[in-house]
């Protein structure tokens, strides 16, 4: 499968591509890209009609990811801010966990 140059390595944190033709994305391998929102799981980030995409060492933290997509090392965390502190969700948005010492400089090194 290629690499897709447009969205490799890139941030594209908040931006919302469901405007984006499907062919931009079908049929490639994303890496090390940055996709996540803040404060809004779920969030519909990708046309819902790609197909054949895999994901690889990306950040989809609150993105829902499009059926058939293939996540390896990524991040896909439900995240919500509560009292100021960044806190991990069930699918209810109830907490499960918080940040407070998470780090993602430790988080991707391990991967």
């Amino acid at each position: 499968m290629a690499v897709n140059e447009t969205y490799s390595y890139g941030n594209f944190m908040g931006q919302i591509l469901t405007g984006v033709h499907k062919n931009q994305f079908s049929n490639s391998e994303i890496i090390g890209s940055c996709f996540a929102h803040e404060n809004a799981p779920d969030t519909e980030v990708f046309p819902s009609d790609i197909a054949n995409v895999t994901f690889i060492r990306c950040n989809l933290d609150n993105v829902k990811i499009p059926a058939g997509a293939t996540l390896e090392k990524c991040t896909n965390l439900r995240i919500k801010v509560f009292d100021g502190v960044d806190c991990i969700v069930d699918a209810q948005d109830k907490k499960i966990d918080t940040r407070k010492h998470f780090s993602s400089i430790s988080f991707w090194r391990d991967l």
